[in-house]
């Protein structure tokens, strides 16, 4: 079973990655970066003490990310073999059972209409309901939220 060091992007991690998956973590993270670079400019009109705070913690989470998505563009991909392809991999519908280091939860990956995260439903368009798809049970992997990154290992898949 994979362990999550609790680093998912350090690069030791990073080196060799599945390349459907390497392809949504520079989707992902563009799009963080984006957005980061949008309330930059916004922020740019703005003189005040606690927006030039923002300003500079934001271009620090930029620059953080740049690295990790020159990162991403150098590590090395493969493309599953069919048996590994054709193993139990989360799905639209499935409850799933997951270790976050602390705790263990478990969610059903449902529709965005379906979503109700008190009750443990997450919408497979959420930042963790896109990463569960297509991962199989032992696979750790981290996800970008808007609380900053977190680190997840599937141990049921149902």
């Amino acid at each position: 079973m994979k362990k999550s060091t609790g680093q998912a992007f350090s690069r030791a991690s990073v080196g060799i990655l599945n390349a459907a998956k390497k392809k949504q973590l520079i989707a992902q993270t563009e799009f963080k970066i984006s957005g980061i670079i949008k309330e930059l400019n916004y922020l740019q009109k703005e003189k005040d003490e606690e927006s030039m705070i923002r300003m500079s913690n934001l271009t620090q989470e930029r620059d953080r990310l740049l690295e990790k998505l020159d990162e991403l563009k150098r590590s090395k991909t493969y493309v599953p073999k069919e048996n590994e392809a054709s193993k139990r991999s989360v799905n639209v519908g499935d409850t799933v059972k997951l270790n976050n280091g602390i705790d263990e939860l478990e969610l059903s990956l449902v529709g965005d209409f379906e979503a109700d995260s008190t009750n443990g439903a997450i919408s497979v368009a959420s930042p963790l309901g896109s990463s569960l798809l297509n991962r199989a049970v032992g696979e750790a992997f981290s996800v970008l939220t808007p609380a900053g990154q977190a680190d997840y290992e599937i141990l049921a898949i149902n």
